[in-house]
């Protein structure tokens, strides 16, 4: 479902807006990108005579962690990781019908050095390959268990970050990483080195293809990641209706923890 070029003209103003936010003063560490993020990409309004879109976002203070087996281990052991630092979840409604649903998870990795090299925790990036059979483990009152087996390879995404490193963020698919690297090391954590033509999409890319639905897993059609997603909204204290105009808390939170929804709802009128 395509936006009209009148929001797409102002969208990428908007997003011009939220990358000179990243790039003055320079970024110092992942929870920056985070604080930013959500603040630029906070109640964007634009709309035309048969066509809005909007979106809002929290920070939430904690990052949810899961536990997993790494089956292809010698010994196969209980896993604790992060989940993930954001999800970037898109609807589109039309005519008050919810027809398009998706969402992404994302796991940034920020760097200082002008190298665009990364490193990358080994289990978070089997659960983010491999999607095992998984439960939430913090916050403790979600005791829930949940196998995803997505079909969309962008549902789980790495942003890597670096003022240094690259004048916008890129995001760069986990299964697309899984190719160039043949197979998922046992050691604590590996070096990723993204090289130019690779397959990545530059930040203002990548947002414009979730802001048109392009990429993502479809809510609609998973069932269990629908779920997913719906747990971490009752987490955020935010209801699930796509049609919900609730406006969140967005007070800044001073910590070393964090997790961000961005969320961005398109509705067009037929």
């Amino acid at each position: 479902m395509s936006l009209s070029p009148t929001i797409k003209a102002q969208l990428r103003t908007e997003l011009a807006t939220y990358h000179n936010s990243l790039w003055k003063p320079p970024l110092n560490r992942e929870l920056e990108f985070l604080d930013r993020t959500v603040s630029s990409l906070n109640n964007i309004r634009i709309s035309t005579r048969n066509q809005a879109i909007s979106s809002r976002c929290k920070r939430i203070h904690l990052s949810p962690k899961v536990r997993f087996f790494r089956t292809q281990l010698p010994t196969p052991s209980p896993t604790t990781t992060e989940l993930s630092d954001l999800i970037f979840v898109y609807k589109h409604i039309v005519n008050g019908v919810l027809k398009d649903y998706r969402a992404i998870l994302a796991q940034t990795k920020f760097t200082s050095q002008k190298r665009k090299t990364w490193h990358i925790d080994t289990n978070q990036f089997f659960l983010m390959t491999q999607w095992p059979r998984f439960k939430i483990v913090s916050p403790a009152k979600f005791k829930c268990g949940f196998h995803i087996r997505p079909k969309s390879r962008t549902w789980s995404t790495y942003g890597f970050v670096g003022p240094l490193a690259s004048r916008f963020p890129i995001y760069f698919s986990s299964s697309r990483i899984l190719q160039i690297k043949s197979h998922i090391p046992s050691t604590k954590s590996f070096s990723f080195s993204l090289k130019p033509l690779s397959g990545w999409d530059s930040s203002p890319s990548f947002f414009m293809k979730c802001l048109q639905g392009l990429i993502g897993e479809n809510l609609l059609k998973n069932k269990p990641a629908f779920q997913l997603i719906r747990t971490l909204y009752i987490l955020a204290e935010w209801e699930v209706d796509p049609s919900d105009e609730l406006e969140w808390n967005s007070e800044k939170i001073e910590d070393d923890k964090g997790f961000g929804i961005i969320e961005f709802t398109v509705r067009t009128e037929e």
